[in-house]
């Protein structure tokens, strides 16, 4: 008894011919959640299994950390001569090349003008 109840490092008992489903959670360090680090990695561990005979077993663990990647269809979005009293609108394919759910948003990111002219 006592497996699976969340309580970490009780004493669980488990008869013979038993089973026991525990779940392991695994999240990984803030560094790689935050954005600081951007590579994709393999981080290892293990879980250890303490028998009160003072006996252990140790289970090794392997997580791979994968970055989502949201690409554009285009390398550039060229909306061409639009009036100042008009609008225009491109259609843009984005593609989820990762191997994990992405979740996003789009934001705008204005530059500086290059070589725009001032009409007085």
């Amino acid at each position: 008894t006592g497996a699976g109840d969340g309580v970490s490092g009780g004493v669980c008992t488990l008869p013979p011919g038993d089973v026991a489903v525990v779940r392991i959670r695994y999240t990984p360090p803030q560094k790689h959640r935050n954005g600081r680090i951007v590579d994709d990695t393999v981080m290892f561990g293990e879980l250890v299994i303490n028998y009160t005979n003072e006996e252990e077993q140790r289970i090794e663990l392997e997580a791979h950390v994968k970055h989502a990647e949201v690409k554009a269809g285009l390398d550039e979005l060229d909306f061409g001569d639009v009036h100042i009293e008009d609008t225009a609108t491109l259609t843009v394919p984005l593609a989820n090349h990762a191997s994990v759910e992405t979740r996003w948003r789009l934001a705008h990111a204005p530059k500086a003008l290059l070589g725009g002219t001032r009409r007085s």
